[in-house]
């Protein structure tokens, strides 16, 4: 007999998103959702008391709500640490379902026409300094060559050199590999590292889970 409590609805949602999960699972007894229930409710303090009509939604926001409690709690966990885990870094988690950066949540369902950009990152408060910094010294050079010994002269031209020098190869070194998606039809970023090869394993973990909703639509 199917189980209609919400207790059946959230573990046969468990076992959709998870084929591990068991067969024998799919359709538990009353007592047996009970128990899945409590223990997620023991593991974060987020649930509702007041469950929502749709199963779905819960495990969306317990995902959610567990993710953020692992962060800020520190616990680093390792990457597919779980079969419904598709990529785990300290900033980013891929289910099949939602995609999670820096607390933000996207449905991987309401995710279209993934795409990489790389930007060119806004200077840090060092470089901004240091580029200032060589400019003024340049302009004291100037201004004051004719008073200054050529020594001292060539000094200030030199030091105010290296800082634009340094300035500019920092700038040109420090690209921003992004993540786009359109994301309920609005053009979105979803990340942004300077490690291209993160950039990369979030872009596939996230294309894999794209390609599980459309396979997933088809049956």
């Amino acid at each position: 007999m199917r189980d209609d409590t919400f207790a059946g609805q959230v573990i046969r949602a468990l076992a959709r998103r998870t084929p591990a999960y068991g067969a024998d699972t799919a359709a538990p007894d009353n007592s047996f959702g009970r128990s899945v229930l409590l223990a997620l409710r023991r593991r974060t303090r987020a649930f509702v008391e007041q469950p929502p009509d749709d199963a779905d939604a819960i495990l969306d926001r317990l995902e959610a709500d567990l993710a953020s409690a692992d962060a800020t709690a520190g616990h680093a966990r390792p990457e597919r640490s779980g079969p419904g885990v598709l990529y785990q870094s300290e900033r980013v988690t891929v289910t099949p379902r939602v995609l999670f950066v820096d607390g933000d949540r996207y449905a991987i369902a309401a995710l279209r026409y993934l795409h990489s950009r790389t930007a060119r990152r806004p200077p840090t408060p060092g470089v901004a300094a240091g580029t200032a910094a060589g400019w003024i010294l340049l302009g004291a050079m100037i201004g004051l060559a004719a008073v200054l010994p050529v020594a001292m002269t060539a000094s200030l031209a030199l030091a105010g050199l290296i800082a634009l020098t340094t300035a500019v190869v920092i700038r040109r070194r420090t690209p921003s590999h992004e993540l786009w998606a359109q994301h309920h039809g609005a053009e979105t970023l979803l990340f942004t590292t300077p490690d291209r090869r993160e950039q990369q394993a979030v872009a596939r973990a996230v294309l894999r889970a794209m390609r599980m909703i459309d396979d997933t639509s088809l049956v």
